[in-house]
């Protein structure tokens, strides 16, 4: 699915949170939202999968306004995976991931089994496998994470949408899960704080700042030493990586006058 943003603005009353976002983003490729914290990503992801509307500008999918799609046509082609998604209610991870057939069913009741072979495609993408007898009550932030990457991955989108997906990781699942989820051949667009994560896993990179859009590219294009003086107030550059065809950031320090709190 092809993403176009176009000078998309977002405000709550007289504060303006975006403010004329633009970028076009293709089809397959996966996309880091960059930038410090408060800078609009969240919000851009949420006006992306249709939860709000834009205050100004135009948001197209396949050059289609997402604005004249429906709810359940914007429910089969994109999923938003949260950073603090929840439920109060007492589900199983398989009742977890089940939720996400919810749009492809009609009015009638299911039959049974149906779309049994997406949700074990998705447990098995997520690597949750192991966890769908379980009580959602039971798991941990890490887990919660990946169940939730299988519960979008059961709707079988078009465009994937996550919200600072390697937050409750540690190290190890935060490779595993961006891995997974290169591997599946969406178009993605996540947010995230991780630079280096970032430059490893991504095709390309939209840096916020203050709620605008500052640079649009390839990391290698994108993240220098001068925006990330610029942006995130630290000296360092992307320098080659030892072992790997990739770049790699090296930082050195921060000005104390720099810090925002």
């Amino acid at each position: 699915m092809r993403v176009d943003l176009d000078r998309v603005a977002f405000a709550v009353g007289p504060v303006r949170i975006l403010h004329e976002v633009t970028a076009d983003i293709g089809a397959g490729s996966v996309v880091g939202l960059i930038g410090p914290n408060g800078s609009g990503k969240t919000t851009l992801l949420r006006l992306i999968a249709g939860i709000a509307r834009p205050s100004g500008g135009r948001i197209e999918v396949d050059g289609l306004s997402l604005a004249a799609l429906s709810g359940r046509d914007r429910a089969r082609r994109m999923a938003l995976v949260e950073q603090h998604a929840t439920t109060g209610l007492d589900l199983t991870v398989a009742q977890v991931i089940e939720l996400g057939r919810i749009p492809h069913r009609g009015r009638w009741p299911s039959r049974g089994g149906e779309g049994a072979g997406a949700m074990a495609r998705a447990a098995r993408l997520a690597n949750v496998e192991d966890l769908l007898e379980r009580s959602w009550a039971t798991l941990s932030g890490g887990e919660r994470q990946r169940v939730h990457l299988a519960r979008a991955l059961a709707q079988e989108p078009e465009l994937l949408l996550l919200d600072e997906p390697t937050n409750h990781l540690d190290l190890g699942h935060q490779l595993d899960f961006l891995q997974r989820v290169r591997e599946l051949g969406l178009t993605t667009i996540a947010a995230l704080h991780d630079l280096e994560l970032a430059v490893a896993y991504c095709d390309q990179v939209l840096v916020l700042d203050r709620g605008r859009s500052i640079a649009f590219g390839t990391p290698a294009e994108v993240i220098t030493s001068g925006l990330l003086d610029r942006v995130y107030r630290i000296e360092a550059d992307l320098v080659p990586h030892p072992h790997q065809p990739r770049p790699h950031l090296v930082w050195s320090g921060v000005s104390a006058e720099h810090v925002r709190w």
